[in-house]
């Protein structure tokens, strides 16, 4: 190629960089996950594709017209309503707030963390065009993030109102800036003693090298 390191020297020329493809990286997350490659179906071969689970998490939300969750079958609505009949989202709970709205604190978050526990685009042959290993689980949705920011109601009633719907497994990927044992992560522990058949998955933070709560439970995968 064309040497162009002399354009550098022309009064106010700072950078030059080349016109690359953009492409999506999160395609090829559940392939690295499964076996370390990008193109590898080895889970899914084996079955292994969340078919059959549930499960419940509290976030900013669900995009419901995001092609990962939409149910564009359902009577000519294309988000389709949630239920036992719907394709991804079994039960929303936006008692709090209705949508993941990007104008909110963290807008958008709960979409994306939806999208990592079971994207299943609609209309699309799985496993090839699917971005989350589990893209066959159904979900639980609990909306907890209002105008006013992030407002988790108590522990209990959350993994309560999940189990309820059918989900041994809860999804956190939230919690305080701090790695004390709180109540709250009392709270968690102390489900797990009672419903010993479920298990909460918790983000551990964004502190590189430590745990934050409620991730620091005993009883929880972090």
């Amino acid at each position: 190629g064309q040497d162009l390191r002399p354009v550098l020297y022309i009064p106010g020329i700072l950078w030059v960089e080349p016109v690359l493809e953009t492409s999506a990286r999160n395609e090829i997350a559940a392939g690295i996950m499964s076996s370390g490659l990008g193109d590898s179906k080895e889970m899914w071969d084996l079955g292994l594709n969340g078919s059959g689970v549930t499960i419940a998490f509290a976030d900013s939300g669900i995009d419901r017209d995001h092609a990962c969750f939409r149910n564009g079958g359902d009577g000519g609505n294309i988000t389709g309503i949630p239920g036992i009949n719907h394709r991804k989202i079994t039960m929303l709970n936006e008692s709090l707030d209705d949508w993941d709205n990007l104008s909110h604190q963290n807008g958008g978050h709960g979409t994306h963390v939806a999208g990592t526990l079971g994207c299943w685009f609609e209309g699309a042959s799985v496993p090839n065009d699917s971005t989350s290993l589990s893209h066959a689980a159904k979900l639980v949705v609990q909306d907890i993030v209002g105008p006013e920011g992030w407002v988790p109601p108590d522990v209990d009633w959350l993994l309560w109102e999940g189990a309820r719907e059918g989900a041994v497994i809860h999804s956190d990927s939230w919690g305080d800036d701090t790695v004390e044992y709180t109540a709250r992560t009392y709270d968690f522990d102390a489900w797990a003693s009672e419903v010993p058949w479920s298990v909460a998955f918790i983000a551990p933070g964004n502190n590189a090298g430590q745990i934050m709560e409620p991730a620091n439970a005993r009883s929880v995968v972090a």
